[in-house]
């Protein structure tokens, strides 16, 4: 990860937003607003207040003047399960103005005694999310699990970045986005992985009904993980033992996870999809490291919804998509229907600085309609 870039200046009090090659080094507002135009072969807008956005080529059709300036992190709205970390908001105008190419983005978090966080919590168990972190406890690597980028761009355009890297030592949140507007670093609990062995699917009888699953970031329920409720809409991440003997800091975020499928017990048919978008956290020396996961459960052809056949054996349940029979195990009861997907890895280095894949495995629980 490259060192934030720092501008040599901001514009002067009260002359319009110039190029930063005619600002005055010694004018330093971190306050105050910067502006630059951006063209078709890319380039980077930074400002002292802690944030630095690199436009690759092509990300921009024809030139445009994109400013960046910091905000109090209050009216982003409650549309997202999480906390703002205080300090790190900025707005990036042309507000709604949506990328071809992701860019790249890196913020300071800053770390005063204070902490202080701005509360953006939608919902959750109870209203509350379970989350301690203050922003001077970024020296816990445990604590440092979590993080993401989060984008508000106006007329219900709402981007999560959360494949992220977190630097330790700097204290700055790498990420990368396509849509801009409103930014800032976001933080929420993620789903402690446990060794597979703690799951033990039973199989059961499948009820003809309509199955649904929904939650995540920017869901009132924010997917805390558990499984250990007799019903209701969960998630769990699993992985070997060794995994997390190697990397006991290790922890999933799921920005969302949409279910709904429509089961006809006695023609053993299914309709609907569902679809677990995330990213699985692990420190890695000085760093966190994240790994987009998108996991489907039932699609038809290039991933839209269809009726397709099911049939199960035991504790597994195999449906006919168009990839073929794809099988999972399962748990079904009167109020909620389970699966265990094996379909994601995580590329980690090892002790010897070694990158290897481990896989990892959802458990999602739908809950039956009434």
């Amino acid at each position: 990860m490259s060192r934030t870039r720092f501008l040599a200046a901001l514009a002067l009090a009260g002359l319009v937003a110039c190029s930063p090659d005619d600002q005055d080094p010694f004018e330093l507002d971190p306050t105050g607003k910067v502006e630059k135009p951006i063209g078709s072969s890319g380039g980077t807008v930074s400002t002292p207040a802690g944030l630095s956005l690199d436009v690759p080529s092509g990300a921009i059709n024809s030139t445009t003047n994109i400013s960046i300036q910091p905000t109090s992190g209050t009216g982003l709205g409650a549309d997202i399960n999480g906390d703002v970390i205080a300090g790190t908001a900025f707005e990036i105008t042309p507000k709604g103005l949506e990328l071809s190419q992701q860019a790249k983005v890196e913020i300071t978090i800053p770390t005063n005694p204070s902490g202080g966080r701005t509360s953006l919590i939608a919902g959750g168990n109870g209203g509350v999310l379970q989350n301690s972190i203050a922003t001077d406890e970024l020296s816990d690597l445990l604590n440092s699990l979590g993080f993401f980028i989060y984008v508000n761009a106006g007329s219900g355009k709402i981007e999560v970045a959360p494949k992220v890297h977190l630097d330790i030592d700097r204290k700055v949140i790498t990420g990368w986005i396509k849509l801009l507007g409103t930014t800032a670093v976001g933080h929420t609990t993620p789903v402690t992985l446990r060794p597979q062995a703690e799951y033990n699917p039973t199989g059961g009888t499948i009820e003809s009904g309509t199955y649904e699953f929904v939650c995540g970031i920017l869901e009132a329920n924010p997917c805390l993980g558990g499984l250990a409720a007799s019903s209701g809409s969960s998630i769990g991440v699993f992985t070997d033992a060794s995994v997390i003997n190697r990397y006991p800091k290790i922890g999933a975020v799921i920005t969302s996870a949409h279910g709904t499928l429509n089961f006809n017990a006695q023609a053993g048919t299914v309709s609907g999809s569902a679809v677990i978008k995330g990213v699985v956290q692990a420190v890695v020396g000085a760093t966190v490291t994240s790994k987009e996961v998108t996991i489907e459960v039932v699609s038809g052809s290039a991933g839209s919804p269809s009726t397709v056949s099911y049939q199960t054996s035991g504790n597994q349940i195999s449906f006919q998509t168009a990839k073929g029979w794809e099988s999972f195990n399962y748990t079904a009861t009167s109020t909620y229907l389970e699966f265990s997907l094996s379909e994601a890895t995580i590329p980690l280095t090892d002790e010897n600085g070694v990158e290897r894949d481990y896989p990892i495995s959802l458990v999602i629980r739908l809950q039956k309609a009434n």
